[in-house]
């Protein structure tokens, strides 16, 4: 593989793994009460991104570890997926408006990236005997 596609195909490979681990949290009904205080707050924010039971983050690590070593993350790329996971996971937790401007004219184009109520209903609901959040 070329060296220059080495990093940015371990920073994919890491987030695709953690959003497995992201929808093994919300099917499994023992990770569910692990992962549900990060769903629990009426007012969402970017402190709710970083809002994690204390269990989720120690059961969280043997994942982590098994990531790195299966992908084999180079410690570069490992900082560089990091760095783009916080600004991501803050941005999208934010409840941020942004307007782009269109260059044609004074219309605007309002790109709202926000998670509604019906979305935190969606993932904050209790997971039924199949483990899944239904």
């Amino acid at each position: 593989m070329p060296r220059w596609l080495e990093a940015p195909l371990a920073v994919a490979l890491m987030d695709y793994t953690l959003y497995l681990w992201h929808v093994l949290m919300h099917r499994s009904s023992w990770l569910w009460r692990l992962h549900l205080p990060h769903h629990v707050d009426l007012d969402l924010d970017a402190s709710t991104a970083l809002r994690f039971h204390f269990s989720e983050l120690v059961v969280s690590i043997a994942w982590r570890a098994g990531q790195v070593v299966l992908i084999g993350v180079s410690p570069r790329a490992y900082s560089a997926w990091q760095k783009l996971l916080m600004f991501s996971i803050l941005f999208h937790h934010s409840n941020v408006e942004l307007r782009l401007s269109s260059s044609v004219g004074s219309a605007g184009l309002s790109l709202r990236r926000v998670c509604t109520a019906s979305i935190i209903r969606l993932f904050a609901t209790k997971p039924t005997r199949t483990g899944r959040a239904d």
